[in-house]
């Protein structure tokens, strides 16, 4: 009876064909859907998504994916979009939001779309102070006035994973 309950995700035997390719698995919480897309270069990587509404396994299906896929010797990114901090106890890791390897072939990160945004506006923020190009205009912009329009939480996830690879 237990053999019938247990997962195939985490039992099934690897899919042998994709042995050498490297996965990044990301747990995003927006629409009801999963999807995965592959980009195809010399090593080819697959990103695995897990989208849907709050409390429907998201995050714990991405961290057993990840799991799996890392057991099975492929080199595995987690990327977490939440601050929840179910992977962080189910990895028994602490995720930031630099990738910290987990186990063997398995690491993870951490966005936070608010530091996602206010990277770059320190950085054009030290540039100005530097060149001095909008006489201290940006100086006026605090970062907690900073909205976050609705979309950008997944366009800056994607920016992230694209500079991950």
């Amino acid at each position: 009876m237990a053999s019938s309950l247990a997962s195939p995700l985490l039992f099934a035997n690897p899919i042998y064909h994709f042995r050498r390719r490297a996965f990044a698995v990301s747990a995003l919480a927006e629409d009801g859907s999963c999807s995965s897309s592959a980009n195809s270069s010399q090593q080819s990587t697959k990103l695995v998504t897990f989208l849907g509404k709050g409390g429907s396994g998201k995050t714990t299906s991405a961290v057993f994916a990840a799991q799996h896929y890392a057991m099975a010797g492929l080199s595995t990114c987690l990327v977490i979009h939440s601050q929840d901090p179910t992977a962080d106890y189910l990895l028994n890791c602490k995720i930031g939001t630099s990738p910290v390897l987990c186990n063997n072939n398995l690491s993870a990160v951490r966005l936070e779309t608010s530091k996602l945004i206010l990277e770059p506006l320190n950085r054009v923020k030290q540039a100005d102070a530097h060149l001095n190009m909008t006489q201290g205009v940006l100086e006026g912009i605090v970062e907690e006035e900073l909205g976050v329009l609705p979309g950008m939480d997944s366009i800056a996830s994607a920016f992230t994973l694209e500079r991950l690879q």
